[in-house]
């Protein structure tokens, strides 16, 4: 099964002006850590847009691909790991595959 790469870059962006320049979803005030932190105390995607009715779901794979990069740039000990590696180990989390199961929906 292939797994295209998300470009995060045009949905994701950072301005020293909007929320003190942290990573947000582009025309939004919403940071990338809250939609993170919403997902992994909840990962109710329904619940999530009902909250942030501005946030689609490319924004929420944006956020995902986003934090997959930012992982991967923290990890030299380890070497880099291909697209594929991280994906399969991400989605051996049970939390991840209901994440991933609702946006293909």
């Amino acid at each position: 099964m292939a797994h295209e790469k998300i470009d995060f870059m045009d949905r994701i962006t950072t301005d020293p002006k909007v929320l003190v320049g942290k990573p947000v979803v582009k025309g939004t005030r919403i940071p990338v850590e809250l939609v993170l932190a919403k997902l992994a105390h909840n990962p109710d995607l329904d619940e999530l847009f009902v909250a942030y009715p501005e946030l689609t779901k490319d924004d929420v794979r944006a956020v995902l691909a986003y934090a997959q990069a930012r992982m991967e740039d923290r990890q030299p000990a380890r070497g880099p790991r291909s697209p594929e590696q991280f994906y399969k180990a991400l989605t051996k989390r049970s939390d991840v595959r209901e994440i991933l199961d609702q946006l293909a929906k």
